[in-house]
């Protein structure tokens, strides 16, 4: 007699709360065993207070995941128009671009979007390189 009502549980719960009829007259017209009807209208009982709640307890766990993403847009905010203000063509323009003591934008960052390695900044041509390429 235990047979599957095919999403319509919440109905059978909602009738088994309404005590129009008992839940052996219930189980007859869902086919469904007694003892799951009583499961099913427990279980809809207890987690009815939590629909009604204002909503405070919801809302505490969705700011986190806001907040992040608020943090998230306004770093990509700042970011976008630092890049705006720099560009640049040569390599040499490029490093000269990247703010060293900047704030809020590491120096990674800054050069991701100026499609720069990192270790080249810190890059200093020798002297004999630099004095070989004057005299030619």
């Amino acid at each position: 007699m235990t047979g599957e009502v095919d999403g319509d549980d919440e109905r059978v719960a909602i009738e088994a709360i309404r005590g129009e009829k008992t839940l052996s007259q219930l189980g007859s017209q869902f086919k469904v065993h007694p003892i799951q009807i009583a499961k099913w209208r427990k279980a809809a009982l207890e987690q009815l207070p939590e629909l009604f709640v204002d909503g405070h307890a919801r809302k505490a766990s969705g700011e986190v995941d806001n907040d992040a993403l608020y943090e998230e847009i306004g770093r990509l905010k700042v970011e976008l128009d630092w890049l705006k203000k720099k560009s640049a063509c040569s390599i040499d323009e490029m490093r000269a671009l990247v703010d060293w003591e900047h704030p809020e934008i590491s120096i990674r960052r800054q050069c991701e979007p100026l499609g720069l390695n990192r270790s080249g900044l810190y890059y200093k041509p020798a002297r004999a390189a630099r004095a070989a390429d004057e005299r030619y």
